[in-house]
């Protein structure tokens, strides 16, 4: 009986053990606290690999949404301002951390992303003179529709899309920007920049 009790506390000791290194690792794993106050720490030290020599690049970011288990933040970074985005995978705990990063120059970043079975556009912008209200976009032969919620200088926008579209991205071509009094504005804007 005692070889037999001895043989389950260890069971239980060995048990308790793995969970705590699991749940060790997943802490470590994913470093971003759930109230992302250390995000942009760690955008620099993402931004930092590779390089034999580290910077303090100037990090601001702006809008952020949540689709699935995926945190999608929009940033400008680096000295030249670069416009991009952070995507963050989130832990069971509710931490985070950097899936990917991307960034660049141009005003504008787009992708079309997958989660749940379903498919969404996802745009971004920076407009210095805050006057695109709504853009559309045409995916896959349909014409999506998306509204900054107030003239914005900075925004991240998307919308479920149709599952059956093959795109990665958007013709930049195909989308069209409004103002307030819903003028097309389009040509008044380069549509240059790259991928969410």
């Amino acid at each position: 009986m005692g070889k037999r009790k001895g043989l389950i506390i260890g069971a239980i000791a060995v048990l308790l053990l793995a969970v705590a290194c699991k749940v060790a690792d997943a802490y470590l794993s994913y470093p971003i606290q759930p109230d992302m106050a250390n995000l942009t720490e760690h955008i620099s030290k993402f931004y930092n690999r590779g390089r034999k020599t580290e910077v303090s690049p100037y990090i601001a970011l702006y809008d952020s949404v949540n689709i699935g288990d995926k945190t999608y933040c929009l940033m400008e970074i680096g000295e030249d301002l670069d416009f991009g985005s952070v995507a963050l995978e989130k832990s069971v705990f509710g931490r985070y951390r950097i899936a990917r990063m991307s960034y660049g120059g141009g005003h504008f970043r787009d992708g079309i992303i997958e989660s749940g079975g379903k498919k969404y556009f996802l745009f971004a912008g920076r407009d210095i003179t805050a006057r695109i209200c709504k853009a559309t976009a045409l995916i896959g032969g349909e014409r999506y529709e998306l509204y900054t919620p107030e003239q914005k200088d900075h925004f991240l926008l998307y919308t479920e899309i149709s599952d059956q579209a093959q795109e990665k991205h958007v013709d930049r071509s195909e989308i069209t920007f409004y103002d307030k009094n819903n003028r097309d504005i389009t040509d008044q804007y380069n549509l240059s920049g790259g991928g969410i």
